[in-house]
């Protein structure tokens, strides 16, 4: 591993194919990087955290603008998408113009769902800047804002120009946001890649130390698999779904703490456990790859304390997840480490059950 400074990974759409450049020092490359010079426009959107830790390399792009919004999962909100579309008008922003987006998942929703609706649909660039967003969020054209009845409700599929990831910034995430980050990690290695399971298992330690070569391999294994994935099915309408394992359960209780005191990733984590805890009564998983999910869980320190919450509220906020048709819950299971399954009948009882179980577990109290 020593010596991995940068990997590029393709993302093959026909037309709409984007490059994912992962690099570290990126980020100080922002006043010359050549996707910029082709657009007489440009300007950024970030979060008013990102923009006080990098303001000198954003102040030394060519950006028009920049647009700083709070940071937090509170902002990805119309009435924030509204702003960000009245700084476009005030610039006269047309569509040959071009939104770069720094900062994390909400940024990278949030200004994805502004540049595909503004105008139609004009260009823009991703630079995410937490794990979560890295490995995840930044790839595969998923743009959107939450509605109170819940996460992600309104949105479109629209696809960036191109990604670029430094994971130099990860340093400088608080340490729960980064092992929050490692969520995401582990999903990406159940539904597809065993091997790379135990390569997480393995190197732990180091992937928790930030070690530059390990960040390198993980975000560039995660991109690859969802951009083999989204080059079959881009917008969702059948093997994009195993990417939701998890999300169900753990959109569910993101918004029953209202999106506070709960990253993304360790409901994501927390998700993981209530639905393989259902494949495995259902008797589609052995007892033993639940116990190893666990086990990757707890070594890459995904432990936190799930706040309390209303069991009834917590199941009507599944039912609202736009993954489900049909009043059906439609939940993705693993087969194996490596395999997972989308399965529509789903039923509420099997979900609080399982619930309860995942609260007993000493990972999430």
């Amino acid at each position: 591993m020593d010596g991995l400074f940068k990997m590029k990974v393709h993302v093959s759409l026909g037309e709409r194919s984007y490059d994912i450049n992962i690099e570290a020092g990126l980020m100080e490359q922002l006043a010359t990087m050549k996707e910029f010079k082709k657009y007489k426009k440009v300007i950024a959107l970030t979060d008013s955290n990102i923009y006080r830790i990098y303001q000198k390399q954003i102040e030394a792009a060519p950006f028009l603008k920049v647009i700083q919004i709070p940071p937090g999962e509170e902002t990805k909100s119309f009435a924030f998408l509204q702003q960000v579309w009245d700084h476009m008008v005030a610039i006269k922003l047309d569509r040959k113009s071009l939104l770069v987006l720094i900062g994390g998942g909400v940024i990278g929703d949030l200004g994805g769902f502004a540049a595909a609706t503004y105008m139609r649909g004009i260009d823009f660039v991703q630079i995410p800047t937490t794990l979560l967003s890295q490995v995840d969020s930044s790839v595969g054209g998923k743009t959107s804002i939450n509605h109170p009845q819940g996460k992600n409700l309104l949105g479109a599929f629209y696809q960036p120009k191109a990604v670029y990831i430094d994971p130099n910034v990860l340093k400088t995430l608080p340490v729960n946001e980064f092992k929050s980050g490692l969520g995401e990690v582990v999903k990406y290695a159940v539904i597809r890649d065993e091997s790379f399971f135990e390569y997480l298992r393995e190197s732990a330690s180091d992937i928790l130390a930030l070690k530059s070569d390990d960040l390198i391999k993980i975000i560039a294994k995660c991109c690859t698999i969802k951009a083999d994935v989204v080059g079959i099915d881009e917008r969702e309408n059948g093997l994009r779904a195993i990417l939701n394992y998890g999300h169900s359960a753990a959109h569910g209780l993101e918004n029953v703490c209202q999106y506070k005191g709960v990253f993304h990733g360790q409901a994501v984590a927390f998700g993981m456990d209530v639905e393989m805890f259902i494949a495995t009564r259902r008797g589609l998983v052995l007892e033993k790859d639940f116990a190893r999910q666990r086990a990757v869980l707890a070594t890459l320190k995904l432990v936190f304390s799930v706040p309390s919450f209303a069991m009834d509220k917590y199941l009507s906020a599944i039912s609202m997840d736009k993954k489900n048709t049909d009043d059906c819950l439609s939940f993705v299971l693993p087969k194996k480490i490596g395999e997972v399954v989308l399965l529509d009948n789903i039923n509420y009882e099997e979900i609080a059950e399982s619930t309860k179980n995942t609260l007993r577990c000493p990972i999430f109290n």
